[in-house]
């Protein structure tokens, strides 16, 4: 999963400057041994957003992580804002996990609007509720160890779908009253290959 691994973060206050990139700075070298195991960049407005996905539309990474204010259905960026039903017009068709680290924007019915809406997209996930900034990063530190874990130990046959069910699973079994107070979820894609179909399941009900 080395280099896989796109993160884009708003700017959280006009008067401090902390940020996710240290958390993950550290998660990264750990796993890695370097921090240049991931790309991050700043989106401070919509076209600061814009920007840098384009910038990196031809790089080899395969998840995105945005993290910024959310308000309701809207991601919040400086003054700008950007609904969640235009995510996935903006962010093409090279990721297949999608994680929303912003209030409320990740409900059963906008994680599974956003999978609906983007075919290359196979897991997105986020936070239905109003979240602290700490228990938020703390927990997707989390997510993200636990899904560099399970990619370390796939087959040569595994998917993505079967990594984020393995995750999961395994979030649940060690942080089960945590994704409850935060309002976290995951929206999956399973696919009927007989029948040529897929579907969207969410991880916790």
């Amino acid at each position: 999963m080395k280099n896989e691994l796109l993160i884009l973060e708003g700017q959280w206050s006009s008067t401090a400057n902390y940020s996710v990139q240290g958390g993950f700075d550290m998660l990264l070298n750990l796993k890695f041994g370097t921090d240049n195991a991931y790309k991050y960049a700043q989106a401070v407005s919509g076209q600061s957003f814009i920007d840098q996905l384009t910038a990196n539309k031809e790089t080899l990474h395969k998840y995105l992580y945005i993290a910024s204010h959310g308000l309701n259905d809207e991601l919040q960026l400086g003054i700008d804002s950007i609904k969640i039903n235009e995510i996935p017009s903006l962010i093409g068709n090279k990721f297949s996990g999608l994680y929303l680290a912003a209030c409320t924007l990740g409900s059963d019915e906008n994680l599974s609007t956003l999978l609906s809406n983007k075919e290359s997209l196979l897991w997105c996930a986020g936070y239905k509720t109003k979240i602290n900034w700490i228990d938020s990063i703390l927990f997707d530190l989390a997510f993200w160890n636990e899904y560099i874990n399970q990619w370390n130990q796939k087959s040569p046959f595994s998917t993505d779908t079967d990594l984020i069910i393995n995750t999961s699973e395994k979030l649940k079994e060690k942080y089960s009253q945590v994704i409850e107070h935060l309002g976290f979820n995951i929206a999956y894609r399973v696919f009927d290959y007989e029948n040529g179909e897929s579907f969207i399941r969410l991880a916790y009900k």
